[in-house]
């Protein structure tokens, strides 16, 4: 390990296998605060889940979470909604028949069972990210963040 690996590198991070999201690595360890990340294949793309945990292991509960907003089409919908609504700010006769076409589901970061966000990505140019941030299981705010350039997904998420 070179100079700057011993300065900067320090351990390795942690990986783990799941049988339900497949390889999640430890992204950030920072005094007892975890986030766990990994990438879900969908029929549609690559989905980006960011996950809480502590330095062993994302939270069991957190992942109960994150598949539970996976498979249940509700909690989507309003995202969907609440995107659907910020589109509408600047375009107001956005149809929400076109929503597929331009959007895609790109990630999902929970940070504690009622407090979690879902985020969709702009398919074509801009290439913005629609975070849809939930409080207590309802839609609280949209925030919008662009990418510099496609292919360089990345939720953003704190």
């Amino acid at each position: 390990m070179g100079l700057l690996g011993k300065l900067f590198g320090g351990k390795r991070k942690s990986t783990l296998e799941d049988d339900r999201f497949g390889t999640i690595h430890l992204l950030r360890h920072n005094r007892g605060n975890s986030v766990w990340a990994g990438k879900w294949d969908m029929e549609d793309g690559t989905l980006e889940f960011f996950v809480q945990g502590d330095e062993q292991a994302p939270f069991e509960e957190a992942l109960a979470k994150l598949e539970g907003i996976i498979t249940e089409s509700a909690l989507l919908n309003d995202s969907r909604t609440a995107v659907v609504e910020t589109l509408r700010n600047a375009e107001p006769a956005y149809p929400v028949s076109r929503f597929d076409q331009d959007m895609q589901l790109a990630g999902i970061h929970v940070k504690t069972n009622e407090d979690f966000a879902i985020t969709y990505k702009q398919r074509h140019d801009p290439f913005y990210l629609f975070n849809a941030h939930f409080e207590n299981g309802q839609v609280t705010d949209v925030s919008i963040d662009s990418k510099r350039r496609p292919g360089r997904e990345q939720c953003s998420f704190s």
